[in-house]
């Protein structure tokens, strides 16, 4: 039985090949996008160009079929300055990130296979895992602890700062004299200690491993300049990027 490959862009003709063969090209109407039908699958590559209408490529995106799992990749999805989410999350006790974890084989490929259970961790830096997830709409699994099984050889850790050292000294002030948790799940730095946390700039680490599995690293960058990181800056920096 064949498959079907759905190409979306907004360019007006897309053709396909697979392993390098024409399977077809289809007009793309306003507002939809391209169907092929009844593809038949073979090993190795698929690959959509899209067109001008008069012929000319314009880009082109090509996936290939997945071997056996080898390995995690890490990506940082929040901060990312491409996505407009900001460069650095802000040591405000609050501020959360979003770490994404795919299972790629030998080539760097995501292997959508793969269910993988993934565990992530804060190796080093001011950081937690509040919370994991897959985008699997029928997934039970707890969403709270540090373990997470790939959905399509993906899932997700949320990681929130546990500093306060970014706001401002008069309501660090006032913080530490209500304090309830006593530094417990947030480290509170009191005015004028800053210098003491100095190294907590070099950002937070967080770690995915999987039995079988080469682990991975990646950094999440810090700051403690609140002014020009919190959200409403982040998304007024964003909006003037995208307009310029």
């Amino acid at each position: 039985m064949g498959r079907t490959i759905q190409v979306y862009t907004n360019a007006p003709v897309v053709e396909l090949f697979v392993n390098g063969n024409l399977v077809g090209s289809k007009t793309v109407h306003w507002y939809s996008w391209a169907e092929f039908t009844n593809v038949t699958f073979e090993a190795g590559s698929v690959t959509a160009v899209a067109k001008s209408a008069g012929g000319a490529s314009l880009v082109n995106h090509t996936r290939h079929t997945a071997g056996s799992a080898t390995a995690i990749v890490l990506a940082v999805d929040v901060p990312n300055v491409a996505a407009g989410t900001g460069q650095a999350l802000v040591l405000d006790g609050q501020d959360t990130g979003m770490v994404r974890a795919m299972v790629v084989d030998s080539r760097g490929t995501v292997v959508p296979s793969s269910a993988h259970a993934i565990t992530f961790s804060v190796s080093t830096g001011p950081g937690r895992i509040i919370g994991v997830g897959n985008g699997d709409p029928a997934c039970h699994e707890n969403n709270k602890i540090a373990v997470r099984s790939a959905y399509h050889g993906l899932a997700r850790a949320i990681v929130q700062v546990n500093m306060n050292s970014a706001m401002p000294a008069s309501i660090r002030h006032r913080l530490a004299q209500i304090d309830s948790e006593s530094g417990q799940y947030t480290v509170l730095v009191h005015p004028g200690d800053e210098e003491n946390y100095s190294s907590v700039s070099e950002g937070i680490t967080v770690s995915a491993s999987s039995p079988g599995l080469a682990s991975a690293n990646i950094t999440i960058p810090v700051t403690n300049d609140i002014d020009r990181h919190n959200v409403l800056a982040t998304a007024k920096a964003w909006m003037t990027a995208s307009h310029a």
